[in-house]
This record gives C-alpha cells, structure tokens and sequence, in this order.
C-alpha cells in the first residue's frame, strides 16, 4: 500500500488480484487515449498555453508519451476485476474515446452513474467549437450507495495547472482529484490509479488519510 510502482499497469493489477482478489474501494484515474481523429494516443489532451499545440508532429504521432500503446480492452478489465462490490470508478475521457469507453465498460458489467464535465480555463484549438472540457465518466460495480456529497453538481469549472505547478503534460488540478477522492471513499479505504502521472491522486489519499497504490511506466514521471 502507498506505493507507485514503475511497471505496466495491466501487468501490474494483474499480480494483485491474483493475490487479493477484490480488494479496491475506488478508482479515480487518467488513461492514455486518443487525442486526434484516426488513432494517435497521448496520455495528453492539448491545451492552448499547454504543451502542444494543434498541429504539432507530437499530436499526429502520439509522441507525447514513450508508453502510449494501453488500450481500453485491456485495462478496464483488469482494474474492474480488483474493485469491491458497489465501489466507485472515475475514468476521464474525450469525445473521441467516450463511446468505446461506455461500451467496454459496460461489457465488463460497470454501471455507468452519471457524466461528470470538468470545465478548463484553457482550450483546445479546434475547426468544431473549441474545446475547454474534459469528461469524467462516473461508474460503479454493482450496487447503488450514495456520495458523501450529494450537492454537487455534474460540470464544474477548475484552473489548470501552470508554470512550477505543472510536472506533468496532462496533469489534473489538485482540488479536482481531491473532491472526487473524498466524495468517493471513506478514511483507510483504498484507492487506486493505474496511470498515476504526477501522483495528483496519491497526494490526495494522503491528505484524506486513504490508502493508495498505483502504477506508472514511464520514469520521467515516477515519483
């Protein structure tokens, strides 16, 4: 527990439920998935002052990352394997992904709860409405329990990380993660994020006093 370990995530959740079986009480977490029609994959959703920009050789080529080949068959699975019954499970996503994310997930008899939308200060340069949106979708295995939280509201408006604040090219806000932690679980419950980045949702099961443990292959990353 309280670890992130430098290794493949399916290869990893793998392992422990071998061990453990189910024994999760939450998963919160930011997938690798395609960011441009016609299959390129980030871990990234570029933004205007981000990373990249539209039209960067990094988008069309899905080179943001040195590990970007996770599919969403291959991981759902294994992740919803380890979760408890009526455990909770946040997955972000995009537009392009949402629909193949919703029917594997559905395949692997996750019930989908609601859509959350995190409204960004900044965009993404598109011919099609620029996009300042990221999408959360909200699942849960098996049976219906209520939120520690239930006043909040489904879209909400955060400020993306910036300058010395950013580790990480696709990092979410702090206080993002945080709520969806804490709204989630309970104190000693565990928490995983099988592409942990910049370690935002670790940092925020240690301030919530929940136990964590994740994965993250590339060590640029690993903390």
């Amino acid at each position: 527990m309280n670890r992130i370990y430098k290794r493949d995530a399916v290869e990893g959740m793998n392992i422990l439920y071998e061990k453990y079986g189910e024994f999760v009480d939450l998963i919160v977490t930011d997938p690798p998935y395609k960011i441009v029609q016609g299959g390129a994959k980030t871990k990234g959703k570029n933004a205007m002052g981000g990373s990249l920009s539209q039209g960067s050789d990094n988008v069309s080529k899905g080179t943001i990352f040195d590990y970007n080949d996770t599919e969403l068959k291959d991981w759902i699975p294994a992740a919803t394997k380890l979760l408890k019954e009526g455990a909770f499970f946040y997955c972000f996503t995009n537009s392009l992904n949402m629909r193949e994310l919703l029917n594997i997930a559905n395949d692997n008899k996750l019930k989908l709860n609601n859509i959350l939308v995190m409204v960004k200060d900044n965009c993404v340069v598109n011919q099609w409405y620029m996009k300042n949106v990221e999408y959360v979708c909200f699942f849960r295995k098996g049976k219906a329990k209520p939120l520690n939280d239930r006043g909040l509201k489904t879209a909400i408006e955060v400020i993306m990380p910036r300058g010395e604040e950013k580790v990480h090219p696709t990092q979410k806000p702090y206080d993002y993660i945080e709520m969806l932690v804490k709204n989630s679980s309970q104190e000693g419950e565990i928490v995983l994020d099988p592409f942990m980045g910049s370690g935002t949702t670790a940092k925020a099961c240690e301030k919530l006093k929940r136990r964590y443990i994740g994965f993250e292959i590339d060590e640029k990353y690993n903390i």
